[in-house]
Formats: C-alpha cells, structure tokens, sequence
C-alpha cells in the first residue's frame, strides 16, 4: 500500500465477502464477492475508467461513478480458466464451483463486451478469439509489464528449469505431465540432464513432487526461492508444459526476459503472441516435447539463436506503456 500511494491520489480498499448462500446467485462467485464496488464513495469525474478483469465489474453500478472513457483490461477468458481449473481439480467439491463459475462468466460474456466493449487484452490469443465472436469490440493487445533488461546467459549446462506457483492445480498439473511423461526418457536419453522446479508453495509443501522424483538424483527442488536470478543462470533450456490455463503465461515471458530459449504446450505458450519455430519451440505430444530439449541441450548455437529472436520480439511487441498510451487515446 506504501508504494501504490506513491502513485495514486486516493486509494479505496473494497473487503470481499465469501458466503456459501452466493454460490446460488447467478453472478459468479467471483463478481458476487465484490459487490463492495458499487458503494465506493467515489467523487468527481474520471477521464479514464479502467476495469482490471471482468471480476470488477461491478464498479459500473456504483451511482457516485462518473467517467468519460472506460475500458476493460482483460487477464483472463474466464470461462476458459475456470473450465481449466475444473480439469485439474481432483477434489470433486472444487471441481463443481470452478464447472459452476466457469458456466455462469459464459453467461454474462455479451453481457460484458455490451458495457465494455473496449477491451485491451492480456493475451494476444484472448484478443484473436474474441474478436472473431464479437466483431463489434474494439481490442488491442496490451502485453504485461515486464522487465526491460534483458539478460543473457552462459547456457553451457544441460539443466532445465521449471518455474511456477506450486499451490494452483493447474501448475500441478504441468509438473506431474512433465514428470511422468518427458523426464524419464531425457533422463536416459541426454547424458547430464538436470532439471530445476522452482515455485511458491504457499507453505503447503512440496511431499508429493518429491514422492514423483524419489527415483531420480538429478532433480532439484526450490520451494519458494526468494530469488530466481540463480536458477536461471544455471540453466540452458525452460519448459512450461502446463495443459490448462488461461490468459498469458507470464513465466514463458520471463525466461525469455532471463536469456533462456523455451519449449512449451500450447497452453504454455497460451497469450504471448510468440511462434512455434522462431522464438519457441512448441507441442503438446511428450515425445516431440522431448525432441525439442534434446535438440537444444546439444547446440548451443541454437539456443542462442532462439533466445536472441525471442528477445527481439518482446523488444518489439512488448512496450505496454507505449500500446497503452496509443489505446487510450484511440477510445
């Protein structure tokens, strides 16, 4: 809070409210839980109103908001995200609220683009499908904040690296396919292959990644790493090879930040815009994906290659304050 205010006039704090009861509404619990926003005592005119995610929509029913512009600033396609969540959830409870949230933001979509129908996505993929089930709206990619020095790196190693938040399923998920599907066959197909898995666990442990790789001495293991600086550095390859999601996969874009070339899932790639055979190299069959390591574990000339047009493209593409000031101006 300290360093927001260092850049906004009035800071508003909404509490959410969870309540079973809600789980009824035809909202979905999401938007239900902040209903806060429409008692903000909000004063004077905006000239830009931006919604961050379709979960803040209910700013737009507080009788004290006045605006000239608006835009929605869309992370996420929802629907597809909480659709995803359910297919990784294994607690079967879990798995009808993300099935119920995910049917109810389907229901509100036209909804949605009707009140806010200048969108600026996250996710250039996102921009692309909406555009062609709404032609009406009026999109732009607006690529998230990243950091503007790029790095480069030895690469001398064979290690990969495999970064995410170890407490959502979805990312489970990726570590176990990966585990279980990729590992065992670099493992005994690339002499000093080494794999890194880095993550926050939210202080829930990592017992089952360690029960998954209790067979193998050339895994590593970080929970909650207060820096990542020093894995990638050590590191010549990162995969993401999450199966479900939503948006913009941010760690994708961050390893190339850090000087790594990447192999993904389609998932894993989901968002960013960058293409298969250029900048990364991707598939969703484990075989192909072990293809693509083992190609780039044994040249580094290539991996070089990779990263350095990677790069090149986020230098081009990926200037939000400059895509931001153009979009607003254009509204």
């Amino acid at each position: 809070m300290d360093e927001v205010k260092k850049y906004v006039r009035n800071l508003f704090l909404c509490p959410r409210k969870n309540r079973i009861v809600d789980i009824f509404s035809f909202l979905p619990l999401q938007l239900k839980s902040r209903e806060q926003l429409k008692h903000v005592g909000l004063e004077g005119k905006y000239d830009y109103l931006i919604v961050d995610d379709t979960a803040a929509m209910l700013i737009l029913q507080n009788p004290r908001l006045s605006y000239d512009k608006a835009m929605l600033h869309m992370n996420n396609d929802n629907y597809v995200y909480f659709k995803g969540l359910a297919s990784s959830e294994g607690v079967l409870w879990k798995k009808v609220y993300f099935l119920l949230d995910a049917f109810k933001y389907k229901q509100i979509d036209v909804a949605v683009v009707r009140s806010l129908p200048n969108i600026a996505f996250v996710s250039y993929d996102e921009m692309l499908r909406y555009k062609r089930a709404y032609p009406q709206i009026h999109a732009t990619f607006l690529p998230v904040a990243i950091e503007t020095e790029y790095r480069e790196q030895a690469l001398d190693s064979k290690t990969v690296l495999l970064i995410g938040s170890l407490f959502m399923i979805n990312n489970q998920d990726a570590v176990r396919f990966y585990l279980q599907k990729v590992h065992p066959h670099l493992t005994r197909d690339v002499e000093g292959y080494r794999l890194i898995i880095a993550g926050n666990s939210r202080k829930q442990g990592i017992a089952w990644i360690e029960k998954l790789t209790s067979d193998y001495n050339n895994v590593e293991i970080h929970d909650t790493p207060e820096k990542l600086d020093e894995l990638y550095a050590r590191s010549s390859v990162f995969v993401n090879p999450m199966r479900y999601g939503a948006g913009v996969k941010l760690k994708t874009v961050n390893a190339i930040v850090n000087g790594l070339p990447v192999v993904a899932t389609t998932i894993g790639n989901e968002g960013t815009g960058l293409i298969h055979g250029e900048q990364v190299l991707v598939d969703d069959d484990p075989k192909a994906l072990c293809r693509y390591i083992t190609e780039l574990l044994g040249d580094v000339s290539v991996r070089r290659n990779f990263v350095n047009r990677a790069q090149a493209y986020l230098r081009e593409n990926y200037n939000q304050k400059e895509k931001l000031s153009a979009y607003l101006l254009s509204l």
